[in-house]
Order: C-alpha cells, then structure tokens, then sequence
C-alpha cells in the first residue's frame, strides 16, 4: 500500500496549477470566463478557490456536466450553450487542443473565439509529445506554442492554414516534472509497482526539488492571449 501511494506521488508531480495561477493573476475577479471542456469541473472549482466565481463550464458529456453541476460547479452542455449568445471575457481550453486534428481543431477554436469579447483573451494548456503523451486514448496530436502562432498570426508563413482571428502572445509558462523511468515494464502494467521502479523515480523526484525543479522534462505548456479579428 505504501508502495502504491508512493508511486501516485510520484507520477503526479507537475506545476499545472500554479501555472493556471500565474496566466490569471492579473485577470479581473469578476471576470466572466468559460472553461472549454470541462470535464467534472476540475478546474471551475480551481478558479473559485482562486476567487473567480464568474465561471461556466461546456462540456459535451452530460454526466460529467451533471457531475459538475451536483457539486455546484456551473456547467452545461454543448447543446445548450450553442444556443446562447453569451460572449466571455475570457476562454480556457485546458487539456482540450491536443484531442483534435489540426483540421477539425481549426474550426473548433474559431467558433470559440467568436465567443470572446473585444479585447479579450484565450488561455490553452496543453501537454507535449512525452513518453506517456498517448496513454490517454483519445489524445490526437501534440501542438507547440510555435505553431498555434504561426496559424494565429498575422505573418503570411502558413499556406495551408490561416485564421480571421489573430492571438498576441501575453504570456507563457511551460510545465515540467521529474523524469520518468520504466514507463514501458511488465510489472507496472500488470499493476504491480516493484520496489526498484519507485526507488528509481522516486530517487529522480528527489533530484526534481533538489534542483528547485530545474531537472527535469517539458511536458506542456499554457499561454495566454489577447485575441483580435484580422
């Protein structure tokens, strides 16, 4: 049992919070922000915590929305809010951009920047290509920060792709965790954490805060935007 939670530990060490922190800091209290995707509401009730309580979710599962809801966490579904003409002072896609191909992601994001208000902003958190990148089985195509640039920009430097919306990078922060170790062994897989995998990772965790999170890999990253119409 120890051994077990020892290794959840371990595999949850990131900064994915404080970077949502960071990317919020200076965003007014009252803002009205949606969150794409929602889920259970993980991060609506993270953004309470933080004293935003101008929040709603979209999710397009109605058990997670029901899920989220039961826990007074604001959330509806897709259907619903298509029939709204609500405009946000900010949008979140958390988790959201990595379970699209570019075509089908292209679309998806214009519709929800015609959802932002003049002058407002988008914030995407989004993982990396990572050894463990593809254990969510939905999860399509990693994208860098480079390229969500190239294709919101105003530089004439993507053929195939181009948007009516412009994003202004305001800020970035990139998300990292300790090394990991044996991703691909037969005992891990069978639900089995031995003893020299957690020793191994947990010795790589160590060395993680002993360097004030400096060694360690780039697995994600979030930015945020101020967005424009070209």
């Amino acid at each position: 049992m120890v051994i077990k939670e020892i290794g959840k530990a371990i595999l949850n060490q990131d900064n994915e919070n404080k970077i949502i922190e960071r990317l919020f800091d200076n965003v007014d209290k009252n803002a009205r922000i949606l969150d794409v995707g929602s889920g259970k509401g993980r991060n609506i009730k993270f953004l309470n915590e933080l004293g935003f309580l101008n929040v709603l979710g979209v999710e397009i599962n109605k058990d997670l929305v029901d899920f989220a809801n039961s826990n007074n966490l604001n959330s509806i579904v897709v259907e619903d809010f298509s029939a709204s003409k609500e405009k946000f002072d900010v949008v979140l896609f958390s988790h959201v951009i990595e379970h699209f191909n570019h075509g089908d992601l292209l679309e998806f994001l214009e519709y929800y920047f015609s959802c932002v208000k003049d002058q407002g902003e988008v914030v995407i958190l989004t993982p990396l290509e990572s050894n463990f990148f593809y254990d969510d089985f939905d999860h399509v195509k990693p994208y860098h920060p480079q390229g969500i640039g190239v294709v919101f920009s105003n530089k004439l430097e993507q053929v195939q792709f181009s948007s009516q919306f412009s994003l202004d990078m305001k800020d970035i922060y990139f998300r990292k965790m300790p090394f990991r170790f044996l991703v691909f062994n037969r005992r891990i897989h069978l639900g089995k954490l031995s003893m020299p995998f957690v020793l191994v990772n947990l010795l790589s965790v160590m060395v993680w805060f002993l360097t004030g999170k400096l060694l360690g890999r780039v697995t994600g990253w979030g930015a945020r935007y101020l967005i424009k119409i070209k």
